[in-house]
């Protein structure tokens, strides 16, 4: 997309159009220079780390609900 400027407006022009939509987003990682497993690995080390301070916040809330 780099050679050709029309196609990066237009990608440019897409991602602005879902930036509210992907701000709502829980997560948020970076895979540039990423090959796929590294990718993989990133989002998986997220998903995991979200998924215990859910499971700890959900824990607290119990407890002051008791």
């Amino acid at each position: 997309m780099a050679a050709s400027r029309e196609a990066m407006a237009d990608l440019k022009s897409i991602l602005d159009g879902r930036a509210t939509f992907y701000s709502k987003a829980d997560l948020h990682f970076n895979t540039s220079g990423c090959d796929v497993v590294q990718a993989r690995a990133r989002l998986l080390e997220q998903v995991r780390a979200w998924l215990l301070g859910k499971a700890a916040s959900q824990g607290e809330n119990k407890q002051h609900n008791a």
